[in-house]
């Protein structure tokens, strides 16, 4: 047996359905909202960096003066290089080993 709706059931319906098209409405606009936001915030930021000044020495390279009095840049390396050499023939070295042997005679 169904019973009828009653008229504050009704009443309630109503409002209900008001408040999920609102909720509905509400959802398919966030990715809108979303991007209008993210525009706005990119645009600020674009703005500050080009009204702040900014440090030109971490866009230079560092600069190196070479002396004659001091070694070269390279020279650890050389330095590196030699000693895996040295050590490269000390491993390289065959010892012959002498081979003993005797006779039995009988």
């Amino acid at each position: 047996m169904s019973s009828p709706i009653r008229p504050i059931d009704m009443s309630g319906i109503v409002q209900r359905s008001q408040e999920a098209s609102q909720m509905k409405h509400q959802e398919n606009n966030k990715p809108l909202v979303d991007n209008q936001n993210f525009g706005q915030h990119f645009n600020k930021e674009i703005k500050h960096q080009m009204d702040s000044v900014t440090d030109s020495q971490k866009s230079e390279k560092k600069k190196e003066q070479y002396d004659a009095k001091k070694k070269g840049n390279g020279r650890e390396y050389e330095r590196e290089q030699q000693k895996k050499r040295e050590k490269k023939e000390r491993t390289e070295k065959t010892i012959v080993k002498s081979q003993n042997s005797f006779d039995v005679r009988i």
